[in-house]
């Protein structure tokens, strides 16, 4: 099985993905760069420095697709809402709210879909903390932004009312 990992700036300078080699794929969204080592692949979203809201979304979805991966992992540095959320924490987000430019792949039909996460890779990641003896929080919904701005205390106090985490990629990555 072919397995995709994206990850942010907490992974840049990881040894996690040392072994992987660096390609290039070329698709009808741009070129975009991805590491792969056998069927495993990352992608490092902010490579180059680029910040959230300029990311080729589109273009890393299709590239994978493309290369016959199966299960996406996006793994997402994010900012708590709920003062019972501690650092560190690891939530397993079961939803999400994402309301601005989020991409579709549907720009010339209608097609309506509700995004959802895979409960049987939430399932696995979850089994497989508990196995390891790593604390994860199982449930939560992250509520996505449009970075790099930050949200004002206001919008904090709004969103703190309807979700548990904030971010600025992981509702596009779906």
């Amino acid at each position: 099985m072919k397995i995709c990992f994206i990850g942010g700036t907490s992974l840049l300078n990881s040894e996690i993905f040392s072994g992987f080699k660096k390609i290039s794929v070329k698709n009808k969204f741009g070129k975009v760069s991805l590491y792969r080592h056998k069927d495993i692949f990352f992608i490092q979203r902010h490579e180059g420095g680029l910040p959230p809201h300029a990311l080729n979304y589109k273009g890393y979805i299709q590239a994978i697709s493309d290369l016959g991966v199966q299960r996406i992992i996006s793994l997402n540095s994010s900012g708590a809402l709920k003062r019972s959320l501690r650092v560190p924490s690891i939530m397993i987000p079961d939803d999400f709210i994402g309301f601005w430019n989020i991409p579709t792949f549907f720009d010339s039909e209608i097609f309506h879909i509700t995004p959802k996460f895979s409960e049987n890779i939430r399932r696995d990641i979850i089994r497989t903390a508990k196995e390891l003896k790593i604390s994860v929080r199982a449930r939560g919904v992250y509520f996505q932004t449009t970075g790099p701005r930050l949200e004002t205390p206001a919008e904090i106090r709004m969103m703190s009312k309807f979700a548990d985490v904030v971010g600025m990629t992981l509702a596009s990555e779906m």
